[in-house]
């Protein structure tokens, strides 16, 4: 029987093929004899599996056809779009079905089936693909009759999703058009969903279709003005437990294995019985928003969760996907609606197609448990939402009495972030390792590698390599480079490192002393490399040391970090002040910045934005009289700073401006340096010149990794409180240089002059608080704990001294007036 929906008019008429009529275009198309074949479940396409006979010459041996509908055979370029993922995914690593060719070499054929009824218009096209059969058990398959589903399961199911996500934002080439028509025109893309309003007839039950016109108005009004914004990538949009396989052989888990689902104390250390998840069924894939793949996704595992709490099941689901592919707050926030509209778009829709299909219940199978979860989920307001959704969160974070052996890097002591990982892996590489990288990667040959040399890095790796001449250094385009090789928890944050490397091509491209970032031979700039780590190195046979970790090529700079000065010139102290501003104008005209990373700072924990939450980590300070300056601090910045960061100037800040990161070479001796302090031992401005001092060059400013868009007048701020921590002769008459040579080029509002002190004071006690929380998760590394004496030193005289603010705002004035008398 002929369907039409509302979103498009064009008849749709599924194949009228039997399982003889599928012997022969199987034998026709593909020149196998097949030995079995059933009809596997659709809504409007055919699928059957297929066994072909040992005699044939294929690799395997079970395979699905697929046989499109009438009016989605019209869209050919869609159907090559999914054969072009699916080969993508494969190749990334992802089970999935992999597309086979015919005999004329393609992947794809037009085939005319004659419905032999006579009740389908002549003439009608179809198109045929063959899939390699994905082997296993479909999960819903394996849950207990009557039974809850353990959440632990929904968490592994999330986890595969981000994973499948993560890898399709990879995904680019010319499909990505007939994907982004397909989703402004397929009635189950989530663009498409306000289209169901003209099929609300089909909802018979007045106070269900109230509840859809609602969730419709506000996805119309608060969803669709900030999709622009939101990232996009390649959907699958249909991920469900029927579309999940279970790949492993043996039986299903019995009733005692099973874990009592629906509570916030299950245990986070359970394992999931799934194992290893294979998806199938790519015939809804869009691109669009990243957003709606969790937001659809999440809409069915609350839905497969009939006997326990279906909005608990969907938050550990959801934690999932957060621990491999963070969403942005903003992502966060609108995912309520998401899921809800993909209910009302697959029980409208449902219902809609029954009505023209009385003969299909399988267009009814959300419609068991869909409205009760509808209603339970837009019930709950969406604040209390994000709070649950953030305490179930917290059960896979690493417990504060018990942490993971394995290292935490400054995110990991985010606990209100959204990003859920379990765990984190360092990478251990070996200079066997890099030059293994290289030559994959750059097509470096390891006969041309001179040298390789590894830096000091916190929960990184970074390689010094040198080349020798030849066709490898031509490759790249020089011979010193760094190799940079992330965690794996940082990579999860694709956006922030596609932001590095697009800040870094834009800083050098306006002249600016940075490092370069090098194309790899796929002629992109990060590559996320699957490996395992053990203390140097390995095959992925433990999966619990094996990950991903992006790895990217930088060149080289040459000069010595600041770190290594000392002391360090007052005029040093000006001229790095000067380079940071003059950075930080060039960035105020970068533009295109994704709303997403645009949200970093708000999770990112070392964001000043992100202070507040500090608070939650005050128990890590156990002297009473330290604790209450920081709280003191916090308090502070809370009333006078955050109600104006609204307000205040914004872009691309640096916001790790520490001595660490800033390379200078010697150049000569002048006669720099003024008296550092009055006959009452104050500090005191540069008056005179009186002792000859050595003079250094900024060569470079190296580690974006902590990039963030955020208020400028943070910047300056987190680069003064760090530089309280330099070998300077005086450290707070040094941050007094810092801001005049910031400000001969960008000069600071009075409203940004009102904030600073306290901004510059919550830096240091931030960096104090999280220090010590740090040190108790890793209390075998002393780098931590190394500036805690001096900071909290500091703290006291800055904060603790009534009269510390109008001492050092004063010194702050009088140093810029005299750099404003000097000659250059």
């Amino acid at each position: 029987m002929a369907q039409s929906s509302g979103d498009d008019h064009v008849v749709l008429y599924p194949a009228c093929l039997d399982d003889e009529g599928a012997r022969e275009l199987v034998s026709k198309l593909y020149g196998w004899s097949v030995d079995q074949i059933k009809q596997l479940p659709g809504y409007d396409d055919l699928n059957f599996f297929i066994k072909i006979k040992s005699s044939s010459s294929a690799e395997c041996s079970e395979f699905v056809l697929k046989v499109i509908n009438s009016r989605e055979s019209g869209n050919p370029d869609w159907i090559q779009a999914e054969t072009d993922v699916l080969l993508h995914l494969t190749e990334s690593g992802i089970p999935c079905p992999t597309p086979v060719k015919n005999l004329s070499g393609d992947y794809l054929s037009l085939e005319e089936i004659v419905d032999k009824s006579g009740k389908q218009p002549t003439g009608l096209k179809f198109i045929v693909r063959m899939l390699v059969f994905l082997p296993g058990t479909i999960v819903r398959e394996l849950y207990q009759p009557g039974t809850t589903v353990p959440d632990k399961c929904f968490y592994t199911m999330g986890q595969f999703l981000a994973t499948i996500d993560k890898a399709l934002l990879d995904f680019q080439g010319p499909s990505i058009a007939p994907l982004e028509k397909k989703a402004r025109e397929f009635r189950w893309s989530p663009n498409c969903i306000p289209l169901v309003r003209d099929i609300l007839w089909a909802v018979t039950d007045v106070e269900k279709r109230k509840l859809a016109e609602e969730v419709l108005e506000e996805l119309e009004t608060q969803v669709a003005p900030k999709m622009a914004d939101l990232r996009r990538c390649v959907l699958h949009t249909d991920f469900n437990d029927m579309n999940i396989v279970r790949q492993q052989d043996g039986p299903a888990p019995s009733e005692t294995q099973w874990h009592t689902a629906g509570g916030l104390d299950i245990p986070a250390n359970q394992d999931s019985w799934l194992g290893d998840l294979g998806v199938i069924d790519f015939s809804d894939i869009v691109y669009s928003n990243l957003l709606f793949d969790a937001g659809n996704s999440l809409a069915y595992m609350m839905m497969s969760q009939p006997h326990g709490d279906p909005l608990v099941s969907g938050a550990h689901f959801l934690a999932g996907y957060n621990s491999v592919l963070p969403l942005t707050s903003t992502e966060m926030s609108l995912l309520r609606c998401c899921s809800a509209a993909r209910l009302v778009q697959s029980l409208v829709n449902g219902l809609h197609a029954y009505s023209q299909h009385p003969d299909n219940g399988y267009v009814l199978d959300t419609q068991r448990t869909g409205w009760n979860v509808l209603e339970r989920l837009w019930s709950k307001p969406n604040q209390e939402l994000l709070s649950m959704w953030e305490s179930i969160a917290e059960l896979y974070r690493p417990s504060m009495e018990n942490p993971p052996s394995s290292s935490h890097s400054k995110e990991d002591t985010d606990s209100s972030s959204n990003s859920c990982s379990i765990a984190k892996i360092t990478p251990t590489l070996s200079s066997k390792d890099v030059k293994r990288l290289l030559q994959k990667l750059y097509s470096v040959q390891t006969q041309d590698v001179r040298n390789i040399r590894e830096f000091i890095a916190y929960d990184d790796q970074n390689f010094y390599v040198l080349l020798g001449g030849g066709d490898s250094a031509t490759r790249v385009g020089g011979q010193e480079f760094v190799l940079k090789v992330i965690n794996s928890e940082d990579s999860a944050d694709r956006v922030a490192f596609d932001m590095q490397v697009a800040v870094l091509r834009f800083l050098t491209d306006k002249g600016f002393c940075c490092a370069t970032p090098v194309a790899n031979v796929q002629g992109g700039f990060l590559s996320l490399e699957k490996m395992y780590m053990n203390s140097r190195g390995g095959d992925c046979d433990d999966q619990k040391r094996c990950g991903y970790f992006l790895v990217f090529l930088l060149t080289f700079i040459s000069g010595q970090t600041i770190s290594k000065v000392s002391p360090v010139p007052e005029q040093l102290c000006y001229d790095v002040g000067v380079k940071m501003a003059q950075m930080d104008r060039l960035l105020w005209d970068f533009q295109d910045i994704p709303d997403s990373f645009k949200d970093r700072a708000s999770s990112f924990i070392w964001a000043m934005e992100s202070l507040p939450r500090v608070r939650n980590h005050l128990d890590e300070v156990k002297d009473a009289r330290r604790r209450e300056l920081a709280e003191s601090v916090f308090k502070t910045f809370e009333e006078e700073v955050s109600p104006e960061i609204s307000t205040l100037r914004k872009c691309i800040i640096h916001s790790d401006y520490n001595d660490d990161n800033i390379l200078v070479t010697k150049t000569s001796s002048d006669l720099r340096s003024p008296e550092s302090k009055t006959n009452n031992g104050d500090p005191s401005p540069p008056t005179k010149r009186t002792k000859s001092e050595p003079m250094y060059g900024i060569t470079g400013v190296i580690d974006f990794s902590d990039i963030v868009y955020s208020c400028l007048v943070f910047e300056i701020a987190q680069a003064m409180g760090l530089m309280l921590y330099w070998k300077a002769s005086d450290p707070t008459a040094a941050t007094a240089q810092l801001l005049a040579g910031f400000q001969s080029v960008i000069p600071l509002t009075p409203e940004e002059l009102k904030v600073l002190y306290t901004c510059m004071v919550a830096h240091v006690a931030k960096e104090l608080v999280l220090g010590l929380y740090n040190h108790r998760l890793q209390p075998e590394n002393p780098h931590i704990t190394t500036s805690q004496a001096k900071g909290w030193r500091y703290l006291e005289e800055l904060w603790g001294d009534p009269n510390g603010r109008a001492r050092v705002e004063k010194l702050w004035k009088d140093t810029a007036a005299v750099y404003k008398k000097e000659p250059a």
